[in-house]
């Protein structure tokens, strides 16, 4: 049984805006007194910024040390104004945040540094995360080595994990070129064959948007599952002309062409309902997917889905915005101009 067309949701005017240059702003954090956190991954940058007035201060540096980030990742939010930041370019390692203050790194061998590393999508006021980690691999038709992926609810205390699902991981392809006496090989991601995705929520609840067929499924802190009906997707296939606009985006996004041309990577047969890293989380526990960008994409689209997995809404903004996260009743915009230039808005949620 297929969803109903849903209501078409969309932004009021903007109630705040930010006018300070950033590359790309990797998510928020809204903090309590109304100031963000925002991990900005194209300057390596984290910072705290008030948009009633305009204040702008960077957190931390680069470095190996205590209260150092070697790559600002994504801002996991726990209870009491507290934030993990994830750095992806150590590896295994987390700065805690009070507010706008680092105040603890932690690294290996804490537990559940090592059972989570810092592929980390959400915690719960119980003190468990939900981390995605590989389990097996599969081989495609195509020669593709698919990823099997398990999804964990880790204590952070203790590092004990819990396997509450599993889903479709992410597929890679190698090729070998030169000669049989000088072999070299490298590892492709397959452009458009992206992982099923997963989230966990304040109150413990887990969503994971499944892709064939395209719906939700919700893990209650119990481990109920309730599975939503399936959203009508027809995938459009992956000819030469989505290709070229793959490409195409991509050098908007880098402000560069691209130094190896569409024939060198592997592609999908078909673009995927949705996109890498797109669920959102609401404070009312609704849920946000981000949907695939395509030639055929009006604008940056998004559906909203309730917890028994029902579409609700969709909401659309213009190409060069989206969203990056939410606070207790609003909703932040990256926007980027012409220049590759992201500034950061604000918005009333609907």
């Amino acid at each position: 049984m297929l969803q109903a067309q849903p209501s078409h949701r969309g932004l009021g005017p903007a109630i705040g805006a930010l006018d300070h240059e950033f590359t790309r702003i990797a998510s928020v954090r809204e903090l309590r007194d109304g100031r963000v956190l925002v991990s900005d991954d194209g300057e390596n940058r984290l910072y705290v910024v008030d948009l009633v007035r305009g204040d702008v201060s960077s957190i931390g540096s680069v470095g190996e040390g205590p209260g150092e980030y070697a790559r600002v990742g994504r801002l996991i939010a726990l209870p009491a104004d507290s934030t993990i930041l994830l750095d992806p370019g150590s590896g295994s390692r987390w700065l805690l945040l009070s507010g706008a203050r680092i105040v603890a790194t932690v690294v290996a061998p804490d537990s559940a540094v090592v059972a989570t590393r810092t592929a980390l999508y959400g915690a719960d006021r119980s003190g468990h995360v939900l981390a995605v980690r590989s389990a097996r691999r599969v081989r495609e038709p195509n020669g593709a080595q698919r990823e099997e992926s398990a999804f964990l609810r880790v204590t952070r205390s203790t590092g004990q994990a819990d396997t509450v699902s599993r889903g479709r991981g992410r597929e890679t392809l190698l090729r070998e070129s030169g000669t049989p006496s000088n072999r070299q090989r490298a590892v492709y991601w397959v452009v458009y064959a992206v992982p099923e995705p997963a989230l966990m929520f304040s109150d413990g609840w887990i969503a994971v948007a499944r892709q064939d067929p395209y719906r939700i499924e919700w893990i209650s802190d119990r481990g109920q599952v309730t599975t939503g009906p399936a959203v009508l997707w027809v995938s459009p296939q992956v000819t030469e002309a989505e290709k070229r606009a793959w490409q195409s985006r991509a050098e908007v996004r880098l402000g560069k062409p691209l130094t190896f041309g569409t024939d060198l990577i592997p592609w999908a047969d078909v673009v995927p309902p949705y996109g890498e890293d797109p669920l959102l989380a609401l404070p009312d526990g609704t849920l946000l997917v981000a949907k695939a960008e395509w030639s055929g994409s009006n604008g940056t689209e998004y559906e909203l889905f309730d917890r028994r997995g029902v579409r609700t809404a969709t909401l659309r903004l213009a190409g060069t915005e989206h969203i990056v996260g939410f606070g207790a009743a609003r909703v932040y915009v990256a926007t980027r101009d012409d220049d590759g230039i992201e500034r950061l808005r604000v918005h009333a949620w609907p």
